[in-house]
């Protein structure tokens, strides 16, 4: 089993679903992305010369949530000279209004690798939970009044700010297609070969906030 990510993904729309045919090429500006499509075509080249062992599930999860990560996460996005506590009192929040951020609880992720590692699937399999978390639903849980900031713009103050660390998902969030055809155990895309994993028993995936 190879843990991948989301970031594999080409740059796509924002509007629409993409299925397993997009380019998986990732985002040149982003590391981490590169990393993830360089271990994928490893994979790929493993699978195209017909070797079938061992056999191979790749994971791709969107962001990964969890409680306990709360404080880690928030750096991703505010420097870390800014209070936590700041944020209930923002009025305003200045972001580009395509942000989308395919977001998926830990024990989801935990409970998808154990289903496919029981039922031994193989295949590519997108864990994200619906709907994405986009712009909107994150100044909702603020508090705070959306305000279309281009995304030229906030990079370029996210890297002022704390340079790349808290930059880097604000990267991913406003250039990954933002409804990728999440496939769980249960409905899983084509592998590299195009050969579909076997259709495990379906996932009941966490609720989040609206």
């Amino acid at each position: 089993m190879h843990m991948s990510s989301l970031g594999v993904y080409s740059p796509g729309p924002h509007d629409r679903r993409v299925d397993e045919s997009w380019p998986r090429n990732g985002i040149d500006s982003l590391p981490y992305s590169r990393h993830k499509v360089a271990a994928e075509r490893l994979l790929d080249e493993h699978e195209h010369a017909g070797n079938r062992v061992p056999i191979i599930a790749r994971m791709r999860p969107g962001v990964v949530v969890q409680a306990d990560a709360g404080g880690a996460l928030l750096r991703y996005g505010l420097p870390a000279y800014l209070p936590a506590a700041l944020l209930r009192h923002v009025p305003l929040l200045p972001v580009d209004r395509s942000l989308v951020m395919p977001i998926v609880h830990s024990e989801d992720v935990a409970d998808a690798v154990v289903r496919v590692l029981e039922r031994r699937a193989t295949g590519a399999f997108n864990l994200a939970a619906e709907p994405p978390i986009t712009r909107d639903v994150i100044a909702r849980a603020l508090g705070a009044r959306p305000v279309h900031l281009p995304r030229v713009i906030l990079r370029t103050a996210a890297n002022l700010a704390c340079n790349y660390t808290c930059n880097r998902w604000t990267r991913a969030g406003s250039t990954l297609p933002s409804r990728c055809r999440c496939s769980t155990p249960a409905e899983p895309s084509a592998s590299s070969s195009g050969s579909p994993a076997s259709p495990p028993t379906p996932l009941s995936p966490r609720s989040y906030p609206q």
